[in-house]
């Protein structure tokens, strides 16, 4: 049976789990990595694996007791330690304030559980499954540490509003148009920003450069937030100066002409818009 390569080794995988640590380091602080082991050693036994259930689960117990054997152990690039890894996403996997959208939390929650765990017995079993997900049933060939560190993360992947997995720097040009997007939502004159965007950049007048530059330098934060040195400076620019031709939706203040003329005239649109927008 051929085994995968694995794909936590991606130099943008290192890169998005860290900076995904970071944001969930921002947002809880401080978690007790002791008291989490105990909490995900009650979990594996009520959770809802695939078959057989018992394999796995023991699986998943092996696995949770390797990392707390290597608790210590150090990513560099985040700072933080195998354990205090697990012991946020943990506490995260738990925050359902922030998947306040639920229509069904309970279960919603049991369910980021399950795949918590999952990705525990598949850090366990990485070079025991196959391409296509198949098990030989062999005794263990876990991930490495870096590549369990990632895969806890992994968990919480465009679940977690603060974590996101970067596979590809090819996806660099769909990340810049969400930041983009995202720039454009919080602005507080969506008219302004529009006619900057879509002005030749040799015929933009200097307050629409200083906004267009604006909305640049946001993107630009975001992509090195996210991807690192993975990208080289002239595939930077090249994204940045694509920005011009970034879809967006109809302005939410389309029919304010006078007050657009103003800010831009007086300058407050330009000196107000970076700190106005985040993701």
């Amino acid at each position: 049976m051929a085994i995968r390569q694995q794909s936590t080794h991606l130099k943008s995988v290192h890169q998005s789990v860290s900076s995904s640590l970071k944001r969930l380091s921002n947002r809880y602080q401080t978690t007790d990595a002791k008291k989490t082991f105990k909490d995900i050693e009650n979990a594996i036994h009520t959770a809802v694996l695939k078959d057989p259930q018992d394999f796995y689960r023991t699986e998943a117990l092996k696995g949770l007791h390797r990392i707390k054997k290597h608790g210590d152990w150090l990513e560099s690039n985040s700072g933080l330690t195998l354990a205090q890894a697990m012991a946020l996403v943990w506490t995260a996997t738990n925050d359902n304030k922030v998947y306040s959208l639920s229509e069904h939390p309970e279960r919603d929650e049991q369910d980021r559980i399950n795949t918590f765990v999952e990705h525990l017995w598949r850090a366990q079993r990485e070079y025991n499954l196959s391409e296509s997900g198949l098990d030989d049933f062999n005794g263990s060939m876990p991930a490495c540490l870096a590549g369990t560190f990632n895969k806890l993360v992994e968990s919480l992947d465009l679940v977690h509003p603060d974590v996101k997995i970067i596979r590809s720097v090819e996806i660099a040009n769909d990340f810049a148009t969400e930041s983009a997007q995202k720039f454009y939502e919080n602005c507080e004159n969506q008219q302004a920003l529009c006619d900057a965007i879509s002005a030749d950049s040799d015929e933009r007048t200097i307050e629409q450069q200083g906004l267009f530059e604006s909305l640049r330098a946001f993107v630009r934060e975001k992509l090195i937030e996210n991807l690192g040195d993975l990208l080289t400076t002239d595939k930077m620019n090249e994204i940045l100066d694509n920005l011009q031709y970034v879809p967006l939706p109809e302005p939410n203040n389309a029919n304010t002409d006078s007050n657009t003329e103003q800010l831009l005239i007086s300058g407050d649109l330009k000196d107000k818009a970076p700190a106005r927008f985040g993701i």
